[in-house]
């Protein structure tokens, strides 16, 4: 079973990144992680990434020069490995929120198992966007990927094998909303269950125990 599930994430991952060459790839929260394997290897290439929003005056400015990049580095370095990606924030808040990204657009490449940001105030023009996925980010500071919780990867691995089922995703989508949004409201559901599981217990053991004098009466 689990050899099928790994020939079916490979299928899928070659499927996008057979058209990474020329195209811009959507990641969003469901496919971030199987896509990039941002901290887990990252065996499927170096990912420059596009976090934006269509809102964004500046991130609509520099969304064809975007699909330009992706299109020549393509055409004039195929065996480069850079994959060239976008996200929409808004549609997407968990990866926005586990990258922290607070302005727009902001530009990060994921490569050598860390994580580059591109300067904000650097050009965002296609040859100095080329340059800098082509090599030049060696040249600033390398970040750690931040890590999924082991809930959370948990989680994405039951949506990604749910994906057809929506009422089963939703569900692990609020899950996922409540351990990334609304710690407090976690934290006091782990409590109570908490309590509750102690409670169940000492039931358990009264039930027990009750039965066990019976037994000796008669």
């Amino acid at each position: 079973m689990k050899i099928m599930e790994l020939i079916t994430k490979a299928i899928i991952l070659l499927s996008f990144l057979g058209t990474a060459a020329s195209k811009v790839i959507n990641l969003t929260d469901d496919n971030f992680e199987h896509l990039t394997q941002a901290s887990t290897g990252q065996t499927t290439g170096k990912w420059f990434v596009n976090f934006s929003s269509p809102k964004c005056p500046h991130c609509q400015n520099l969304g064809p020069k975007w699909s330009t990049l992706a299109e020549e580095l393509g055409e004039d370095h195929p065996d480069s490995s850079v994959v060239i990606a976008t996200v929409n924030v808004l549609d997407n808040p968990r990866v926005a929120d586990r990258f922290d990204i607070k302005s727009l657009p902001t530009i990060k490449l994921f490569a050598e198992q860390g994580v580059y940001e591109y300067d904000p105030q650097a050009s965002r023009e296609v040859d100095p966007l080329a340059e800098y996925a082509l090599g030049g980010y060696k040249t600033g500071k390398k970040e750690e990927v931040p890590k999924k919780t082991f809930l959370l990867g948990l989680i994405e691995d039951l949506r990604w094998k749910v994906n057809a089922n929506k009422p089963l995703r939703d569900l692990l989508n609020d899950a996922e909303d409540i351990l990334m949004f609304r710690k407090n409201a976690a934290f006091l559901l782990m409590f109570v269950g908490f309590i509750f599981g102690i409670l169940f217990m000492q039931a358990l053991d009264l039930i027990g125990g009750n039965s066990t004098k019976k037994v000796k009466k008669d």
